[in-house]
């Protein structure tokens, strides 16, 4: 590979992280939103939403890691 397409894989990865970042911030602002619910709601429908985006969330973070993790070792 020449140096030219590591540079933009390089490239990817970053845009990769960030997403990570972006991604983590809403699921700590879900956790924190569903930690929070008042305790006559947290069998509702709306707590058992919130656990399945934070839940998610976490498979997307877990995805493109494995994704940024099998770039970099080009």
């Amino acid at each position: 590979m020449n140096k030219k397409r590591r540079k933009l894989l390089e490239d990817a990865c970053q845009y990769l992280s960030k997403a990570v970042d972006i991604i983590a911030d809403v699921k700590f602002d879900e956790e924190y939103s569903l930690s929070n619910m008042p305790e006559n709601l947290q069998e509702s429908e709306r707590c058992a939403v919130m656990e399945e985006a934070i839940d998610t969330l976490e498979d997307a973070i877990d995805a493109i890691n494995d994704v940024a993790d099998s770039l970099s070792g080009l």
